[in-house]
């Protein structure tokens, strides 16, 4: 099966994603030319910032849409916010919890002991279970972000980012900002630590060139070209 998405390199609104198998992100096979930088080089390669490694600074957590199906098979993601938090906490960091643009910042606000949801039906058997981690490590003092500040300049200001397998950990990586994946789901995988709160800064022009193949615009899917340098050999 072709898998069509949102695409991982900035700006999003105009490509998305191509991969083939039954999955998501970097769960699907992906093909293309991947030694070949002239897309990468012609397309993205403003948005790769140099690598910066700051001695303080907070640890921010990016959250992901309640019910993404990135997630559902995998974990519930509250509850691993929580567990991450109080991880991170233990080896002496400052944390906060950036929302996905998607899950307004006001629904996680606290009123009383009661949490709005995004919205009315959430992709999830057990909604009280969907959001007891979340509760649970606000009130162990996990500081939620409600600023309107732009990924990237709010990048710029963190030690470095962790995410379950959010885009962000991708915005992060090219933003020069070292990253945390939980999950090999994550399209910034290979550039992210295997282990929680070390940096690592890796060479990422060979994965920069994967990505760049990875992601397609409308004109490129309707013309064929996406799919003669992007499909299976036996399909093309």
């Amino acid at each position: 099966a072709a898998i069509i998405e949102t695409s991982y390199i900035e700006p999003r609104a105009e490509y998305c994603s191509l991969g083939f198998g039954y999955g998501i992100n970097n769960r699907l096979r992906h093909y293309g030319p991947f030694e070949d930088g002239s897309r990468w080089e012609k397309k993205f390669k403003d948005r790769m910032k140099p690598w910066r490694v700051r001695e303080s600074g907070p640890v921010v957590i990016m959250g992901q849409m309640p019910g993404d199906m990135a997630l559902k098979q995998f974990v519930n993601f509250y509850d691993w916010t929580a567990r991450t938090f109080n991880e991170l906490v233990a080896l002496g960091h400052e944390v906060k919890f950036r929302p996905h643009p998607n899950a307004s910042p006001h629904h996680l606000k606290r009123t009383g002991m009661r949490v709005r949801k995004w919205q009315k039906s959430v992709v999830h058997a057990d909604e009280d279970a969907l959001w007891r981690g979340l509760l649970q490590a606000i009130d162990e003092g996990m500081e939620i972000e409600t600023s309107k500040q732009p990924l990237l300049e709010y990048l710029d200001e963190a030690k470095f980012v962790v995410t379950f397998n959010s885009n962000s950990g991708v915005d992060a990586v090219l933003s020069g900002c070292p990253a945390y994946a939980a999950d090999p789901g994550s399209m910034a995988w290979d550039m992210t630590a295997r282990e929680l709160g070390v940096i690592v800064t890796p060479d990422r022009e060979a994965w920069a060139r994967w990505l760049s193949w990875c992601q397609w615009t409308r004109e490129e899917l309707e013309s064929g070209e996406a799919w003669e340098h992007a499909c299976p050999p036996h399909l093309r």
